[in-house]
């Protein structure tokens, strides 16, 4: 005779407190600035220099906390299909979503921001968790010095800062030989 499966019902209930989850999610600057403090160094050091600039991607993962103030809840096992049990937990929370706050940040897998210069509101693409330039505005590879003092100037002076005070690399086409090249013609370091 095979063996019998006993039948548990499932446990109903309400429940309320906080609840911790690890998610893969994107994270927004205001968290990046509270949670990881050479991120928000980075930027204020950018604000100083009066470079303006844009959050392209951020993501990572983080532990959110969930604040139940009151939800039913069903909790089931059931035989799982290779034999033993399996258990399920079902949250109902009604009309009314719970608030969700990040508590921490456990890795920053990815921070891409752009930097403006007056012409270009793309000017140097930075991804800070690779420390990489990925990349440089056109002026500056196409035209080489040729009547681009004044648009390519302003980019130059953003890959000087990057390249020279933050040591980032640059990743573009060309990389550093082409960066100190066009350095030498437009009368940079």
């Amino acid at each position: 005779m095979a063996g019998v499966v006993p039948i548990v019902p499932p446990r109903t209930g309400t429940m309320g407190g906080k609840l911790q989850v690890e998610t893969q999610r994107f994270i927004t600057f205001d968290e990046l600035c509270s949670h990881v403090p050479n991120i928000k160094v980075f930027f204020d050091e950018l604000d100083k220099k009066d470079f303006k600039y844009l959050l392209i991607d951020s993501h990572g993962r983080a532990v959110m906390e969930i604040d139940i103030e009151a939800a039913s809840y069903i909790w089931q096992s059931y035989e799982a299909p290779r034999g033993g049990f399996a258990y399920k937990l079902d949250f109902d929370f009604g009309r009314r979503l719970p608030r969700m706050n990040l508590k921490s940040i456990i890795s920053l897998e990815n921070c891409i921001i752009n930097i403006r210069t007056k012409d270009f509101p793309r000017g140097a693409t930075v991804d800070l968790i690779k420390n990489e330039v990925t990349y440089v505005h056109d002026s500056l590879w196409v035209l080489k010095g040729e009547g681009c003092a004044k648009e390519a100037k302003e980019v130059q002076r953003v890959l000087n800062w990057l390249v020279n005070d933050k040591k980032l690399k640059i990743t573009a086409p060309g990389g550093e030989k082409h960066y100190k090249e066009l350095a030498a013609l437009i009368g940079g370091k």
